[in-house]
């Protein structure tokens, strides 16, 4: 497949993507056209089987499959022998694929734990960090955004744990599922399919959502009390601090607003100790979001992404090379992922390949978010922190050829 397909099969697989394809190919198509549409169906499939990790395949995904097979049957009743054999091939790939992601979703996996509260904290910890883990950065010298830190992750596990965790576990739809859940079922597989489970079935994502939006809204007052009080200690003249400092906020007397403010400076002590940009009050909304964060989504996106990247630095011909795909594709991501996954695997994007992202694509990605800073601050407010800089003098030398 070449590089233009595998960018097209690196984007989120859907079924109606599948079912579109198939009914794009005209009934007197030749051979070549019926090719690319076999191979871009399989290859779909492929990559959402690849992506799976050993959980169980969703409905969705199986009925592409199912889908699949059938135009590989009806295709195989035409052509010539070289035809019937590709479509041989690709059909034997298709199936070793399927039954090599059905067995290991069915393979039994032995119990972890010896209590589900002790496997519950373990594997929501792990389902949480490795929703962020895909935007890590490994670099000599430790990325400044928290989001690309992986030191960060060692906060954020010591404020689930000791913050979030108590309440989640004690509420009474957890203890009723504690107490339907079997010593056999106390391994990874079973916490990640209940982590992971639609949002209208899902207690434990109502659960964290709920926390973190009560967390977030203390962090914010706090905040803004902050503010107020620092603009209060000015003088109305020069702009000196009085002599003595604004007072911090007051303490908040509620159980949950204490949890608030110690989930907090348990994140800034982090960035302290790391020396990477601590969280602003307005990224609990990442937080809350981060269990519909799907990892297959994300690393396909990083796929495409690079790829598009490589196309525009070197291309082979013209189709291989279209200016602007690369923009076009993030532009998508920002708009249609869930809150600031999209934005994210941008800054990755920037920071991973600045030798091929860059003035050109970074100042028309950011054309794209608004044509005013401020829209383009609310469409994209941690790109925009961390590359602020560089985004102005990506603009400024706009203005300069102009």
């Amino acid at each position: 497949m070449d590089d233009v397909d595998t960018a097209n099969a690196a984007e989120t697989i859907e079924l109606g993507d599948i079912l579109s394809t198939i009914a794009s190919v005209p009934p007197d198509a030749d051979k070549d056209t019926l090719v690319a549409a076999i191979d871009q169906t399989v290859d779909s499939v492929i990559a959402g089987m690849d992506s799976l990790d050993g959980e169980e395949p969703p409905p969705d995904l199986l009925k592409a499959a199912q889908v699949t097979i059938g135009f590989l049957q009806a295709c195989g009743e035409l052509g010539d022998d070289d035809f019937r054999a590709h479509i041989k091939t690709r059909a034997g790939e298709l199936q070793e694929e399927f039954v090599a992601a059905a067995g290991a979703a069915v393979e039994v996996e032995k119990p972890t734990h010896d209590n589900f509260e002790d496997a519950f904290t373990d594997y929501f910890c792990e389902f949480i960090l490795s929703r962020l883990e895909p935007f890590y950065l490994e670099e000599g010298d430790a990325p400044f955004p928290y989001v690309l830190n992986p030191a960060f992750s060692e906060a954020l596990e010591k404020a689930i744990r000791d913050q979030v965790l108590p309440d989640i576990l004690s509420h009474r739809r957890v203890r009723g599922l504690a107490d339907s859940v079997s010593q056999e079922n106390l391994h990874k597989r079973f916490f990640f399919i209940e982590f992971s489970k639609a949002e209208e079935d899902n207690v434990v994502r109502l659960l964290w959502t709920n926390v973190i939006r009560d967390f977030a809204a203390v962090i914010e007052s706090a905040d803004q009390a902050t503010k107020v009080d620092g603009k209060k200690a000015k003088k109305k003249k020069g702009g000196f601090f009085k002599k003595k400092d604004a007072a911090p906020p007051p303490k908040s007397v509620s159980n949950r607003g204490a949890k608030a403010e110690a989930f907090w400076k348990t994140l800034a002590d982090g960035a302290k100790q790391h020396s990477y940009d601590a969280p602003k009050a307005e990224d609990m909304a990442l937080f809350a979001a981060l269990m519909d964060y799907k990892i297959a989504d994300i690393d396909e996106n990083k796929t495409a992404i690079r790829q598009l990247l490589m196309q525009e630095k070197a291309p082979v011909d013209d189709d291989f090379g279209r200016e602007g795909a690369a923009r076009d594709h993030l532009y998508k991501i920002v708009e249609r992922m869930v809150p600031h996954c999209g934005e994210l695997i941008t800054l990755w994007a920037y920071h991973a390949y600045r030798d091929i992202f860059g003035p050109d694509i970074l100042r028309s990605f950011i054309a794209g978010q608004g044509t005013t800073d401020a829209q383009r601050m609310r469409k994209i407010p941690m790109f925009w922190r961390w590359l602020e800089d560089d985004i102005r003098a990506a603009m400024a030398r706009e203005n300069e050829d102009e």
